[in-house]
């Protein structure tokens, strides 16, 4: 049995050392990093089997780090054990992260670490447990895996939709928020993708090998707010022009039906169209999220059906609905006040709105707020307005949109 990688994101080296004597003397094979950033880098490189993760860092706190692996396919089912000196009601923040299997106490002894992994992974040695965890994962039913990838990102809504239920039924009251139709495209897709990497009749491959894939409408501004695997990466850089899936093969030298899955994957993440593929990209409708009704979103509405080509407003009034408006009705724009989302709300957005190909993320501020629009632009905004915006404003940006999709047909 392949022996268990750690991946230990810790800036104290007394807790390092412990860690990596540990590891040597059970034969574990351990990498360390000393900042959220780093470990995040090296979680998505390395993909570990078991993830300790430090509550406080230099740079972000744990369930920061929480965040960003969870935001990322490649990374969001990497098992995590927290290490804290800090009271357990900390622990939480971290409830909305399936992935986040317990915590361990400082200052704790190396019996308490091989203890607490066996706690977390099973009875017996913990790395022969957490390795037989591992090798479980690996071989749990392709449907179960799919759709937890689908529905991830809502099942960490459900303890808030829990508290604002006010006794209506369950069954039906968490279907309508999970099952969203862009949840149900996405499902499809990513269906698709795995049918043709599992079943390795001819038939199959053969539909995937003369598919013609390119890069997706608004592929570069989508690409700033995800981080795609080695793989994906390396698939959208030769995608540079339309290409068979046959031909892009022998380019990437990758297998048929394992790069007709990373296609596939990244369909699902919008950065990538087959031909012939119906898209509801870029409708004439922006979603609005803030809530100056009266001094900004009637005027705004009034602004918007008075242009050239007219667009129709829907305003939301919290992050839940934004998320809602945007895959159901798969806008032009979505202008968000970034004041009405928490900082992870904020950095998860980009993310969140993977499935959605074409919308154009716009921040909303007003003309006396200090924004950081470098990090806005980080986090995924393709940039940055000030309230209030005028006719000749808004035009550019339909005009932008408009010769964008002229450029892509």
């Amino acid at each position: 049995m392949k022996p268990l990688r750690l991946l230990v994101v810790e800036d104290s080296f007394t807790v390092r050392k412990l860690i990596e004597i540990c590891a040597r003397r059970r034969g574990w094979e351990v990498e360390f990093a000393t900042s959220g950033g780093e470990g995040v880098r090296k979680a998505i490189e390395a993909r570990p089997d078991v993830l300790l993760l430090d509550f406080v860092l230099p740079d972000m706190v744990g369930v920061d780090v929480c965040g960003h692996l969870a935001a990322d396919p490649s990374t969001a089912n990497i098992p995590v054990l927290l290490l804290t000196a800090k009271d357990p009601s900390v622990l939480r923040q971290f409830e909305r992260f399936p992935s986040v299997r317990g915590h361990l106490h400082k200052p704790f002894t190396e019996e308490q670490l091989v203890e607490r992994l066996q706690a977390v992974f099973g009875d017996g040695d913990g790395a022969t447990a957490a390795a037989e965890v591992v090798a479980r994962r690996s071989t749990t039913p392709e449907a179960a895996r799919l759709l937890f990838e689908v529905l991830r990102e809502g099942l960490s809504h459900i303890p808030a939709w829990e508290a604002a239920r006010n006794g209506q039924p369950p069954a039906t009251y968490f279907a309508q928020r999970l099952l969203t139709p862009a949840v149900m495209r996405s499902l499809a897709r990513r269906a698709q993708g795995r049918s043709v990497s599992t079943h390795g009749g001819s038939r199959s491959q053969g539909a995937g090998a003369s598919q013609v894939f390119r890069r997706a409408e608004g592929f570069s501004a989508r690409l700033r707010g995800l981080t795609p695997t080695p793989r994906q990466r390396h698939v959208l850089a030769l995608l540079d022009a339309p290409v068979t899936a046959a031909a892009l093969a022998e380019r990437s030298r990758i297998e048929l039906p394992a790069l007709v899955q990373t296609l596939r994957e990244l369909q699902g993440l919008g950065l990538v169209r087959a031909d012939g593929e119906e898209t509801r990209a870029g409708q004439p409708v922006v979603v609005l999220l803030d809530r100056d009704e009266e001094g900004f979103a009637r005027p705004f509405a009034a602004l918007l059906a008075s242009l050239a080509r007219p667009l129709e407003l829907v305003p939301v009034q919290d992050h839940q609905g934004l998320i809602d408006a945007v895959t159901q009705r798969c806008p032009a724009f979505a202008l968000v006040d970034p004041a009405l989302l928490t900082g992870l709300e904020v950095r998860g957005l980009r993310a969140q709105l993977a499935s959605v190909p074409g919308v154009r993320l716009l921040a909303l501020v007003g003309p006396q707020e200090e924004s950081p629009r470098d990090a806005l632009v980080a986090a995924g905004f393709e940039s940055v307005l000030e309230k209030p915006l005028t006719r000749a404003q808004l035009a550019a940006l339909f005009d932008t949109e408009t010769a964008a999709r002229r450029a892509a047909s």
